[in-house]
């Protein structure tokens, strides 16, 4: 039996909730939900309790009635956000295909991710509310680790990152600002760049590969994809740094001639060329030949390298810790 409740009275229906999920307690769960559903008839309260109310008919082992439940969100479909519809789908889908209980590794192992993916972790707590049960005492997406905002950038950690903004297409380098490190993926697996002792670090990796351990999650809003330097950028921040040193502003135009002229076979303009490591070594030739013939101090322009490469880096960690 429920009582009527006014729209003030959120908490204690929430409590009611709770207490219902901690004792898992599917068949009074049911009407629960129908009576807030039609209470809070809207997108989101549908998206939120059509999913649960299927679960738990899938638990009491009512399959053919939670299929009927779970195909009312094609109802609201043009309001779902695709991810989430996708994973609801799925979850409620493990218990139908199960007969409402026992999961295979697979599907453990799929609940095990998303309990650790940021977007996903609370629609699976939200849904499975009893996962405890499936996976054990797997800690859930700690949402607070999102708000760490990283002020402090070592020597080490600068050069780092300029160096895998170099990196080929293919080659995969995330900064961790949880972390404050660099790490490479390898076969699914994240190993830091910056470390102590690289043999052991490697060492790990190479234990996980040859393991089959579970693959390490890239996840966003803590692993961030190092972009890849455009010669352009490069060469609009030397030019900034080189301010000072008339001299050093002629190299510039001679630059974007020379190493057009040497990539005009891939490249339409000099806008669209990634400052790479084959790229990089050209340029810095070109800045060698230049400053023979220019005799300009070496120590300038080394300075000047240094300065541009700090201020890449460090513009870009710190527009990634804004967020």
């Amino acid at each position: 039996m429920y009582l009527e409740y006014n729209d003030n009275q959120v908490n204690e229906l929430k409590i009611i909730e709770n207490n219902f999920k901690q004792e898992r307690n599917f068949k009074e769960l049911i009407p629960f939900i129908d009576k807030k559903i039609k209470r809070y008839d809207c997108i989101a309260i549908r998206e939120k309790y059509i999913p649960l109310k299927a679960y738990c008919l899938a638990r009491l082992g009512l399959l053919a009635e939670a299929e009927e439940v779970l195909a009312q969100l094609k109802d609201i479909w043009y309001g779902l956000n695709e991810d989430e519809a996708y994973r609801a789908i799925t979850l409620v889908s493990f218990f139908i295909s199960n007969n409402g209980c026992k999961l295979n590794s697979l599907q453990i192992n799929t609940m095990k991710n998303w309990l650790q993916d940021p977007d996903a972790s609370k629609q699976v707590i939200n849904i499975i509310f009893d996962y405890k049960d499936f996976v054990g005492d797997i800690k859930p997406f700690d949402h607070s680790r999102l708000n760490i905002k990283q002020t402090k950038f070592s020597e080490s950690l600068i050069e780092c990152i300029f160096g895998s903004m170099q990196r080929d297409e293919e080659t995969k380098i995330y900064y961790n600002k949880e972390s404050n490190n660099v790490q490479l993926m390898t076969e699914g697996y994240l190993s830091n760049l910056i470390t102590a002792n690289h043999s052991y670090e490697n060492q790990l990796l190479s234990d996980k590969i040859r393991g089959s351990a579970e693959q390490d999650n890239v996840i966003k809003g803590l692993h961030y994809l190092v972009p890849r330097l455009l010669l352009k950028n490069f060469l609009d921040i030397f030019k900034e740094n080189a301010s000072g040193y008339e001299a050093l502003l002629s190299f510039i135009p001679l630059c974007e001639d020379k190493i057009m002229n040497a990539y005009s076979g891939y490249i339409k303009c000099i806008d669209d060329l990634v400052f790479s490591e084959v790229v990089a070594e050209d340029v810095y030739k070109v800045l060698g030949n230049w400053q023979e013939s220019k005799r300009v101090d070496v120590d300038i322009i080394k300075s000047v390298l240094k300065k541009t490469k700090n201020q890449i880096a460090i513009n870009y960690l710190e527009e990634v810790n804004l967020y």
